[in-house]
């Protein structure tokens, strides 16, 4: 005996409807994971983000040290002949050296202009002079700090004392006092000389930084 069995027709609809409403619930399902996984990313890239700018401004504090080092230097060689030539053990140059690319780039087929920050490349005559890590704060001596500098004489020329190839300033004194008519006195003076200081640091996650600073003695 066969039986045939008949289901209403508002049956066939309401299975229909439950079909629609799964598939609804899948794509929604699907779209809040992308979407949570977008947020995961963002924050994760908003942290990272935050993390570099901290190394970043850290760096650059630290960059002082490569200035009052090389600064130091100077004010100990104030005076004398050293200052008139080049001191490449020391990170010192007699002439400005425009053409210097001071950012430790290499210029393809050019490495005349490229500076060998950390003394690592032989094939390049540029150096500059990195402090020893006793020299450094001792929050930083666990070796994720370099940190180097490199003094430019501003002069056209190296091996020539102060002149008119140099960016000069003439610091006057008064001789004595013009007060009660004694005449006009003549004005002394002793020639200074501009430096620039260029400090590099290198520091963790590949941080680089640079400070610079002109002096006058």
């Amino acid at each position: 005996m066969n039986t045939t069995t008949t289901y209403p027709s508002h049956f066939h609809g309401a299975a229909k409807q439950r079909g629609v409403v799964l598939f609804i619930a899948l794509i929604t399902l699907v779209s809040m994971t992308l979407a949570a996984i977008a947020l995961i990313r963002s924050v994760d890239t908003a942290t990272m983000i935050a993390g570099n700018l901290a190394f970043k401004q850290g760096t650059t504090a630290i960059a002082d040290a490569g200035i009052e080092t090389g600064r130091a230097w100077l004010i100990g060689n104030a005076g004398t002949a050293v200052l008139n030539s080049d001191q490449i053990g020391f990170g010192y140059y007699a002439n400005s050296m425009d053409t210097t690319d001071l950012t430790g780039s290499m210029t393809p087929l050019n490495p005349l202009d490229d500076v060998d920050w950390e003394g690592t490349n032989p094939l390049l005559t540029i150096k500059g002079y990195t402090l020893p890590t006793a020299s450094l704060p001792a929050t930083i001596r666990d070796g994720s700090y370099t940190v180097s500098y490199i003094i430019h004489r501003l002069c056209q020329v190296s091996d020539e004392p102060l002149g008119s190839k140099c960016s000069t300033y003439m610091q006057t004194t008064s001789s004595g006092s013009t007060k009660g008519g004694g005449g006009i006195k003549g004005l002394s003076g002793v020639q200074q000389g501009h430096y620039r200081i260029t400090s590099r640091v290198k520091g963790p996650r590949n941080t680089v930084a640079f400070v610079q600073t002109i002096i006058r003695l």
